[in-house]
């Protein structure tokens, strides 16, 4: 699992082959986030949009920074 921020809170997760599309839901976790040198926690449903074989966009609900390659997960509602 990986994440860059590419616009205002618009974050690319990659996850090779991940099988989703746009418009699926999915349950995103991540930790250790930085919004401004504070830690930030995103664990919350979005709706996947700009889907690729292997990335996809979310919209956050903070601001967050830079490449973060932590711990995380992502749920696929179906």
């Amino acid at each position: 699992l990986n994440l860059c921020e590419d616009k205002v809170n618009q974050l690319t997760i990659t996850i090779n082959n991940h099988g989703v599309s746009n418009g699926s839901k999915v349950q995103v976790y991540l930790s250790g986030l930085s919004n401004n040198g504070v830690s930030t926690i995103i664990y919350d449903w979005f709706t996947v949009s700009n889907a690729t074989a292997n990335t996809f966009d979310i919209v956050s609900p903070t601001p967050v920074s830079g490449t973060w390659p932590g711990y995380g997960f992502v749920d696929v509602f179906t």
